[in-house]
């Protein structure tokens, strides 16, 4: 039997997928009890590491599309209860600076 096997990876890697997936679970849950549909939602995340105050740490960026969601208070309110609902969002609030852009449909 060999030497165990390591697969680096970075810490960005390894959160973007989930956080991306939970986020957009989190969209479509909260729009199914307001009877709405978002299965053409996209979310997608940029996760880096920058100066914050005087050291390093984590920020993240989140781009959420909500393409049949063409009233934007709409959007921004499925957002926000999405945002407090999703684990990921929930374990990096007050630990990493996030910004969440909602990009508009197309006219």
């Amino acid at each position: 039997m060999g030497a165990p096997v390591m697969v680096a990876s970075t810490s960005t890697s390894l959160l973007r997928p989930r956080w991306v997936e939970t986020v957009a679970n989190a969209i479509m849950s909260v729009a199914r009890r307001k009877n709405l549909a978002v299965d053409d939602s996209l979310v997608t995340a940029r996760i880096g590491i920058g100066p914050i105050e005087n050291r390093f740490g984590l920020t993240a960026e989140l781009d959420i599309k909500l393409p049949s969601i063409h009233d934007r208070a709409l959007a921004e309110e499925l957002v926000s209860a999405a945002e407090k609902r999703c684990p990921y969002s929930n374990a990096v609030r007050g630990n990493i600076d996030v910004a969440i852009k909602i990009i508009d449909p197309p006219a």
